[in-house]
């Protein structure tokens, strides 16, 4: 029995199995948008209003996984394109210290997804996948922050 059911029958509820595939979906949806949304900056980044237009037009499970495997290619994309720009600001030794920093984080981000496609492959059922897209997601949002906030800096001097 999975932790909602308990919770829902500790509390008195009954319901069944769709009420149950409905409240798991919108439990999804939430884990889903919920690190997209909280990620770090106040200010909304394009590819995140890219992928809520892609999501809203499509909000199956496949749907949302397509937009997820997008959203992670742009992010991607946008973490090349700030770590280049940091980089192309930084003296010498600071920018050798960062291409360390920025391998190791690469060695983490791979054996970090790995354990993700572990974990989550391992549950049953398909919402699983979208939170898995979901954190690959997320993962690479946050170095991007990271590595634009320290653009920011630069900036402001």
């Amino acid at each position: 029995m999975d932790l909602g059911c308990r919770v829902a029958r500790s509390r008195g509820f009954r319901y069944n199995e769709g009420m149950k595939k409905t409240l798991l979906f919108t439990w999804a949806l939430w884990a889903v948008c919920l690190p997209l949304q909280s990620a770090g900056s106040a200010a909304k980044h394009p590819i995140d209003d890219w992928l809520t237009g892609c999501m809203e037009k499509d909000p199956s499970t496949r749907g949302m996984n397509n937009c997820l495997g997008q959203a992670y290619e742009k992010w991607d994309l946008e973490l090349n394109r700030v770590y280049q720009d940091l980089s192309g600001r930084l003296g010498v030794e600071a920018r050798s210290v960062l291409r360390e920093a920025q391998r190791a984080w690469i060695a983490f981000r791979d054996r970090e997804l790995a354990w993700l496609a572990r974990f989550y492959g391992g549950l049953d059922g398909t919402m699983y996948a979208n939170m898995l897209a979901a954190d690959r997601v997320d993962l690479v949002k946050r170095r991007v922050l990271e590595l634009a906030s320290y653009l920011d800096v630069l900036n402001q001097q």
